[in-house]
Formats: structure tokens, C-alpha cells, sequence
């Protein structure tokens, strides 16, 4: 098989996955999802050990228990999915992010202290065990001749999504809670 052909083949592949506005909205879903991960996994042990004061083994349990949120959120998706159907379980996900991180905001903002940021992390992160995976396969299952190149696509948005929270989290010129 002529190699250019393939190339045309792929990139006309990208193009119909760019162009399919609900594979958009799941690609969205785990973007925004990434907007609160990013900032957790760069910034949370300056803000828990240097705002909050906590040791590094007394942040490693913190962390631990929203890492462990997503793995609840991942391994409970994995028990209903078949029955509750992917795009409900994306709802939950998406709502549990919202919660949890509108919720971290607004503790933060009347002064919550560490509790405040703790259990709306762990609920954050069940939101992605429930949405990443979903959105995932949701996008891969609208393009069953192209699955390849939807999960490029998705990886692709995901990374980039991931860049861009982190450079603007450089700018910051110091980690806090907000």
C-alpha cells in the first residue's frame, strides 16, 4: 500500500474527529477535568507543606487520599457502567469536579483551611475516576474505523490542556490555595 495514501487517510481521519462536536464535548469534559488535575499534581505540596505547614509525610497522606478519590471514583465507574451507561457516569464525574473544585474555591475564600481544600480535592478526583475513562471511550466509540487516531486526538487535547495550565501556573509568583 502506497504510504501517501495512508497519510491522506489519517489526516482526513483527524479532521472528521475535530470536526464532531461530541467528540468536542467529551475531549472538553476531560480538558476541563485536567484544568483542576494539572494544579494539584504541580502545586499541592507547596501549598500543603508551605501554606498549610504540614510535614512531607503528613502531605503524602493528603495526597494519597484525594489519589485515592479517583481510584474510588475509577474503581465504582467500573462496577455500574455496564448498567448506569457511560454518558450518566460522565454527568456524575462532571458534577463531582464541579462541586469539588467550586467547593475548594469558595473554603478558600472564606478561609476553610486545610479541610476546605482536602475533601473537595478527594470529591474533585472521584469526578475524573468517573469522567476520564467515559469521555474516553465515548470519543473512541464514535470513530470505530478510526479509534487510533480519536485516542491521539483525545491525548493530544489532553497534554495540551496540561501545558497550558501549567505555564499559566508559572506565572503565579507563588503556589496558593486559589
Amino acid at each position: 500500500r502506497n504510504p501517501s495514501a495512508r497519510l491522506v487517510e489519517r489526516i482526513v481521519a483527524y479532521g472528521a474527529i475535530l470536526r464532531d462536536r461530541q467528540a468536542l464535548g467529551y475531549m472538553a469534559c476531560n480538558g476541563l477535568g485536567f484544568v483542576g488535575v494539572v494544579p494539584l499534581i504541580t502545586n499541592s505540596s507547596f501549598v500543603f507543606q508551605g501554606y498549610f505547614g504540614l510535614t512531607p509525610f503528613q502531605f503524602g497522606l493528603c495526597f494519597s487520599l484525594m489519589m485515592l478519590g479517583g481510584s474510588f471514583g475509577a474503581f465504582t465507574n467500573s462496577r455500574v457502567v455496564a448498567r448506569v451507561g457511560i454518558s450518566k457516569l460522565i454527568g456524575v464525574g462532571t458534577a463531582c469536579m464541579a462541586v469539588g473544585g467550586l467547593s475548594a474555591l469558595a473554603a478558600t475564600l472564606a478561609g476553610g483551611g486545610l479541610f476546605g481544600i482536602l475533601l473537595p480535592g478527594v470529591l474533585y478526583m472521584v469526578g475524573v475516576g468517573f469522567t476520564f475513562a467515559n469521555a474516553m471511550a465515548r470519543t473512541m466509540s464514535r470513530f470505530p474505523d478510526a479509534m487510533g487516531a480519536a485516542s491521539a486526538v483525545f491525548g493530544v487535547n489532553q497534554f495540551l490542556i496540561g501545558a497550558l495550565v501549567a505555564a499559566a501556573l508559572s506565572l503565579l509568583p507563588e503556589p496558593s490555595p486559589l
